[in-house]
């Protein structure tokens, strides 16, 4: 944890690797404020670059990790509104499942 924390704070992941470690650490249980905080923090700079798995991922990880970050979370569900024709019936199942718990 402790070197995810410190790659995501670098700046230097891609969208696809937040958000597989944002999902792995929700599909473990594991969470810490430091490590949210650091996959909010690169997910609120690439989330313009996220296609629609790694936004609907990313939501669910911090849903199922019970981590509400507001600004993420809103920041999260606008871009995913905005793109929404670029969703399969799973991405959306998973924002809904996301919004809900």
């Amino acid at each position: 944890a402790v070197a995810a924390e410190k790659r995501l704070k670098s700046g230097n992941l891609s969208p696809r690797e937040i958000s597989v470690f944002a999902w792995a650490f929700a599909k473990l249980g594991f969470s810490s404020k430091p490590l949210m905080d650091a996959i909010g923090r690169a997910t609120l700079v690439k989330m313009l670059e996220f296609d629609a798995l790694q936004i609907s991922s990313t939501r669910w990880a911090f849903a199922k990790l019970r981590c509400e970050d507001r600004e993420v979370l809103e920041r999260l569900n606008q871009v995913a509104i905005q793109r929404s024709e670029e969703f399969s019936a799973r991405h959306i199942s998973n924002m809904v499942w996301s919004c809900a718990s």
